[in-house]
């Protein structure tokens, strides 16, 4: 290019931008001379060109940085600045709408791999806390809404194994603690509804009748069942002597035992250590029971007023005053020890027996 181009192309300069300084602000340089900026580009993209010049000067020409970058920032100075990028779910960091970021994809933890907290009906099985997480709100099926394996006895009953579940283990209402509802059979009293129930109900002595509703031939029935070796039911006729309640008889308070001769208890005459070791089994109902001790002196005496043990040889009559004999005979009582008949006498002896010997005052011991 020579001299007079490039001066022509300065003189066309200097004329554009003195058109220019009279629509720009004007600002002055240290050295005093004039500025003129200007500024082209496209403000949506933030692509801006900015020229500077001086009325004495060359045009200079600067860009800044684009704006409108994803991610950046310019500054003061036109400098530009870029965040990191955005998390995800199990990068370890709770953020955003997560509930929470272990950093591993387990299922069977706190922390779901979808970063939600693991909680019953998610599912999934929290390992530790749950037995099961079937995810549905059923407490009919294996697993309860409580994430608990379903049993007997908790409380809901679970269909196609369950008759019931009323969550109690007791055997006396409408279901058993077998989850098993009650019918007259399965061995349990239903109350309210069932007198007995001994799983037979076939009416058998002690047992149950067909139906649940009422006892078989029993001990307080009040009939003596021989057969089943009932003594007694509810009130002997024998005075001062009552009945067990397994329908035995109780001779507790029995005061004396004729012994008197031939009309002794064991086999030598008269009343004896034997005499007074029997008296006692009776007495205290037991065939091991025996006399403390034995005195003829004190525990040996004349028949009192009072109803006892009479005489023991069947073969004698003793008369009541009425022509009839005096003595009951119990027959032979060998849960007692006594394989002998016992013979009772409602009236006093002193009566029915007149002067002899008796046992009495005897302390038993078993």
């Amino acid at each position: 290019m020579t001299t007079s181009e490039t001066m022509h192309q300065l003189r066309h300069a200097l004329s554009i931008a003195l058109l220019l300084a009279a629509c720009q602000p004007r600002m002055s340089n240290d050295d005093g001379d004039v500025v003129l900026t200007t500024s082209t580009g496209d403000a949506s993209t933030g692509e801006v060109t900015t020229n500077v010049s001086t009325v004495t000067g060359l045009m200079t020409t600067s860009t800044t940085a684009d704006a409108s970058t994803s991610g950046g920032a310019t500054d003061s100075e036109g400098s530009s600045t870029t965040t990191g990028e955005q998390g995800f779910c199990g990068d370890g960091v709770a953020q955003g709408d997560e509930e929470c970021d272990d950093g591993n994809q387990d299922d069977d933890d706190e922390c779901l791999s979808t970063c939600k907290l693991a909680t019953c009906g998610d599912g999934k099985v929290l390992k530790g806390v749950e037995e099961c997480d079937d995810g549905n709100g059923e407490n009919s099926d294996s697993c309860t809404n409580e994430c608990k394996e379903a049993f007997c006895g908790d409380g809901y009953q679970y269909l196609g194994f369950e008759e019931c579940d009323d969550g109690n283990i007791l055997n006396s209402d409408a279901c058993t603690d077998e989850c098993v509802e009650a019918v007259c059979g399965d061995g349990y009293v239903y109350k309210g509804e069932e007198l007995c129930d001994d799983g037979v109900n076939a009416g058998n002595y002690e047992g149950c009748a067909p139906g649940c509703k009422s006892f078989g031939p029993h001990c307080g029935d009040a009939v003596v069942q021989d057969n089943e070796g009932e003594r007694c039911d509810t009130n002997p006729p024998q005075t001062n002597v009552t009945c067990n309640q397994n329908c035995t008889y109780n001779f507790s308070k029995a005061t004396q035992l004729y012994c008197f001769a031939k009309c002794t208890w064991d086999d030598v005459d008269g009343c004896q250590k034997a005499d007074a070791d029997l008296f006692c089994q009776l007495k205290l109902g037991s065939p091991t029971a025996k006399a403390k001790s034995f005195n003829p002196a004190v525990n040996v005496g004349p028949p009192t007023n009072g109803s006892g043990f009479g005489c023991a040889h069947v073969a004698y009559f003793i008369d009541d005053g009425m022509g009839k004999e005096a003595r009951q005979n119990l027959g032979e009582l060998p849960e007692y020890g006594v394989y002998r008949p016992v013979m009772w006498v409602n009236k006093n002896l002193l009566d029915t027996h007149g002067p002899g010997d008796t046992i009495k005052n005897v302390e038993c011991i078993d």
